[in-house]
């Protein structure tokens, strides 16, 4: 991935948070939008 060597078997934890609030992509990434 992305020219890194991950391992058999290594559990990947990704960064939601960080996409989620993400200003380049979501217009209002702060507020609830139900």
């Amino acid at each position: 991935i992305s020219g890194y060597d991950i391992p058999e078997g290594t559990v990947i934890i990704p960064n939601l948070q960080g996409a989620h609030l993400d200003e380049t992509v979501w217009e209002r990434p702060h507020e609830s939008w139900p």
